[in-house]
């Protein structure tokens, strides 16, 4: 029976580690949990409703900058 490290290549430490980190979605995802089009997340995103960062060529939302537009959002 393998072990999860030698299925994974990650160590409990780093597995661990990586529980802690902030889940990463991408412009499509976070389109798709708001229900709405990639397009306007992009024009939220350039206006600066939603944070977001550049991950190589790719933009990824952070899912607690989601819920906190989520949030904001209700509140008004």
């Amino acid at each position: 029976m393998m072990t999860r490290e030698r299925e994974t290549g990650v160590t409990m430490k780093q597995s661990d580690e990586l529980n802690g980190l902030d889940r990463m979605l991408s412009v499509e995802q976070a389109a798709d949990v708001l229900g709405i089009s990639v397009w306007t997340v992009r024009k939220w995103i350039c206006d600066g409703k939603i944070k977001s960062a550049k991950l190589g060529s790719r933009r990824m939302v952070p899912m607690s900058a989601l819920k906190k537009f989520i949030n904001e959002a209700i509140a008004d």
